[in-house]
């Protein structure tokens, strides 16, 4: 997350809900990361609503970058 405050919000809604005795599952979509290589490729981002349309190049954009650790870069 490239906000410290929404970070911040996020980190104690998460406590929240653990004190409350649940286990929530944080599942990183990789957005970002997706958009710089498709933008390195050359591949145009479609959106519609604020939500991406995955075309088949961009499903395989979103495999790449999400095995090979590009995540963590």
């Amino acid at each position: 997350m490239s906000n410290d405050e929404l970070a911040d919000g996020f980190a104690k809604d998460i406590a929240l809900l653990q004190g409350l005795g649940m286990k929530p599952v944080v599942v990183h979509g990789g957005g970002p990361q997706i958009g710089k290589m498709l933008e390195k490729l050359e591949i145009p981002s479609n959106f519609v609503n604020g939500l991406r349309v995955t075309d088949a190049a961009t499903m395989q954009v979103r495999r790449v970058v999400c095995r090979t650790g590009f995540l963590q870069q």
